[in-house]
């Protein structure tokens, strides 16, 4: 499969260039936690001292997909949780939801999905994020 270059701009506005190995793409869909599910997400979390203003910024981190909800993770909660929210096409974020760590593992690459158990698509090195690039494997 050809690789080639894509230009993304991230939540912050940066530009990305990323050589695209063949994977699919993440959805990268960005939305703003409002700050009360930010202060949930914390509490969760048992966090209280993380600034909030850090977790506002979100993004769908799912294979790229035309329909169903987005999600994004928020925090860590337990060794095996995290807090995520979930939004539609045409409503932001309106709930914070405490889901487990998806279980899965690449045994070759030694990398575990990032992502939150029975989630749809493909697994964290499976699918092309251009703001957390994955080792190609060798």
């Amino acid at each position: 499969m050809a690789n080639f270059i894509t230009k993304n701009s991230s939540p912050s506005g940066e530009q990305h260039i990323d050589v695209n190995p063949g994977r699919p793409p993440i959805c990268g869909e960005p939305a703003v936690l409002p700050l009360g599910l930010v202060l949930t997400a914390l509490r969760y979390a048992n966090r209280p001292e993380t600034e909030p203003s850090e977790l506002r910024d979100v993004r769908c981190t799912l294979q790229a997909h035309q329909t169903g909800d987005h999600y994004a993770f928020v925090v860590d909660t337990t060794p095996t949780t995290g807090a995520w929210t979930r939004w539609n096409q045409s409503d932001g974020p309106q709930i914070v939801l405490v889901l487990p760590d998806c279980p899965t593992t690449d045994l070759d690459l030694n990398e575990s999905c990032s992502e939150f158990e029975f989630h749809q698509g493909g697994h964290t090195w499976q699918v092309d994020d251009p703001w957390n690039p994955v080792e190609p494997a060798k």
